[in-house]
């Protein structure tokens, strides 16, 4: 599976799991996305480099396996800052 969600919900009180739902019921295993990402490198002497770049991962495809009253669609959209350093040895 793509997707995994975890779910832990814990009473306070008495420390008892009451996790008993499966989120993972709920979606879909596949998505279907598009990612677009823009970046610069950074020569900071002959021997290291930094990389840096900002992406958006669009989910385009619903995961909802069931419609509910007041949403239509479930979709994912993750924006990632990645910076790299490389060091050439």
């Amino acid at each position: 599976s793509l997707l995994d969600v975890n779910n832990k919900m814990i009473n306070k009180d008495n420390g008892e799991d009451i996790s008993d739902i499966d989120f993972n019921d709920l979606f879909e295993e596949d998505d279907l996305g598009i990612s677009f990402g823009i970046g610069m490198n950074f020569e900071l002497n002959d021997r290291q480099t930094l990389s840096i770049e900002l992406r958006d991962d669009f989910g385009i495809s619903d995961i909802a396996k069931f419609d509910y009253s007041s949403i239509s669609e479930t979709k994912t959209n993750t924006i990632k800052l990645i910076a790299n350093w490389s060091l050439g040895f």
